[in-house]
């Protein structure tokens, strides 16, 4: 319990911690490390084992003199404003994180009357990610209308999509789908899975992707959480990108001057 506590209040004072490292390393590393390198600088002399020795002996500790105190401050404050950044960041990684884990806790939860429910604006389902069960082969237009969905979401406001289950809520699995793999496991369909949406989307998205699987039944479907994009997502047609978006329970391309207006508008709001 006591560690549980402790780890909770480093978390909390991550930031502080994160600077305080930060003013540290700025007056114990770069300070006298810099002091060194400006050393043989001016020194001109050849750069050999035992002169590294002597520098780092005597310009090290020179650097914690009390007359080279102002330039220490000067380090202390660039560490401290790194370790500042750097603390500000991994908060926010942190946060971000701990409500994707919550939103896929709730999401775990929650599958079966989310499939109850049906398609919405929100949430759409696919009988399948890559396995056309009416020729019973894997087929790349099925992968790419999947893909085409996670664009959909990502340039409106994120969404949920479920494979392995038609339109109509019905529960198909994923056995077609594992059967196609190499890999046939869920390891397998997420590799590939991924591998498809980074390229065809870009790999910079794909973190904005997250999957989890359910057992139903004898039956196990996946759940895709997609978040919303930081920037404008193209689906890539050979060389042409196209931008697709969710509209109600729909997901459909935007030519040229409807994709302008569409990005002028998000701008704004």
């Amino acid at each position: 319990m006591k560690i549980k506590i402790l780890n909770k209040q480093l978390k909390d004072n991550s930031v502080l911690v994160h600077t305080i490292i930060g003013i540290l390393a700025g007056y114990f590393l770069l300070h006298p490390i810099t002091m060194v390198i400006y050393g043989f600088e001016i020194s001109n002399t050849a750069i050999t084992l035992r002169t590294i020795l002597e520098a780092f002996r005597d310009r090290f500790i020179h650097a914690f003199y009390f007359h080279m105190m102002p330039m220490a401050i000067a380090f202390i404050v660039i560490g401290g404003i790194a370790g500042l950044i750097f603390g500000l960041y991994f908060r926010r990684i942190r946060r971000q994180d701990h409500e994707i884990q919550i939103q896929q806790h709730q999401l775990k939860k929650s599958i079966g009357s989310i499939i109850k429910n049906g398609e919405n604006e929100g949430v759409e389902f696919k009988k399948s990610f890559r396995y056309d069960s009416r020729i019973g082969n894997p087929v790349k237009s099925i992968e790419d209308l999947v893909t085409h969905s996670v664009a959909g979401f990502m340039n409106v406001k994120g969404g949920i999509l479920i494979i392995g289950v038609d339109k109509d809520g019905r529960i198909k699995g994923l056995a077609d789908d594992y059967f196609s793999l190499g890999k046939k496991s869920r390891e397998g369909f997420e590799k590939k899975f991924i591998e498809v949406i980074s390229t065809k989307l870009g790999i910079d998205i794909c973190s904005l992707v997250h999957m989890a699987f359910h057992e139903i039944g004898d039956m196990e479907i996946c759940s895709v959480y997609v978040e919303k994009s930081h920037r404008p997502v193209y689906f890539m047609e050979g060389e042409k990108p196209v931008f697709y978006v969710r509209t109600g329970i729909v997901t459909k391309p935007l030519n040229t001057k409807e994709t302008v207006d569409y990005l002028k508008i998000n701008e704004q709001l």
